[in-house]
């Protein structure tokens, strides 16, 4: 999981880098420091700052809020609520973060040395479990913050991560089915148009190499989905 995530990590960085609008870049960056985030929080016997954490993941839903109020002057898209729905769903994920780490920062404080440790809890939660269908106390109760809003978050990105995934399936076939009509330019310079297979003509911007960027971006929401998924039904006592 460490892994999947740093190279997700990476991806959004590069993504941040490249050329394109400001809030593009921004939105990138921002999916970048919440992967970096979530790799730190598995590094064993590792604490790091939470305030700091938590004030950024607290902006970074912030900016999306924003972003979902003046789409059509950030991106140019529609004002519909398909339009809405990413930016959204992004701040929802912030916010998500920031109550992951208060979250554990207080579960760390009702046992000496644990911290936010991620992945002492990760690899403790069965055996907790365990204690309590022995009719014992779990050692790192969450009862103060409540076992419902962990486990609706669970269950809530690990249907994000479902979608994400049929919707990577559905840009593959797109994918697979639309090809060039020739490679490079016409003999009068002019930028070719890409063709599909059923003989509709796609914008120009839908060319393959935009088409499998459109594809990473999603593997990399699936990958955030799946990942908070995992780690919300850690906390869940």
């Amino acid at each position: 999981m460490t892994a999947v995530l740093l190279a997700a990590t990476l991806y959004s960085g590069f993504r941040a880098s490249r050329k394109s609008a400001l809030a593009n870049r921004v939105d990138h960056g921002l999916h970048a420091v919440m992967m970096a985030a979530m790799v730190l929080m598995l590094a064993p016997g590792v604490q790091w700052a939470v305030l700091p954490q938590i004030l950024v993941f607290v902006l970074a839903a912030g900016w999306f809020l924003i972003q979902a109020a003046s789409l059509p002057a950030i991106h140019g898209a529609g004002t519909g609520l398909a339009g809405r729905g990413k930016p959204l769903y992004d701040a929802l994920v912030m916010a998500a973060m920031a109550y992951m780490l208060a979250a554990m920062a207080f579960h760390g404080t009702r046992e000496a040395g644990a911290g936010t440790d991620v992945a002492v809890i990760l690899g403790q939660s069965s055996h907790h479990r365990g204690d309590a269908a022995a009719g014992q106390p779990l050692a790192r109760p969450l009862q103060d913050w409540g076992g419902q809003p962990a486990l609706l978050l669970a269950v809530a990105f690990s249907v994000a991560g479902a979608l994400w995934a049929v919707r990577m399936l559905r840009q593959l076939r797109d994918e697979a089915k639309a090809q060039p009509a020739r490679p490079g330019q016409g003999p009068s310079g002019r930028r070719l148009t890409v063709h599909h297979r059923s003989g509709r003509r796609l914008p120009a911007g839908n060319s393959p190499g935009q088409g499998s960027l459109r594809i990473c971006d999603t593997v990399l929401e699936l990958v955030g989905a799946a990942s908070m998924a995992v780690m919300f039904a850690a906390l869940v006592p």
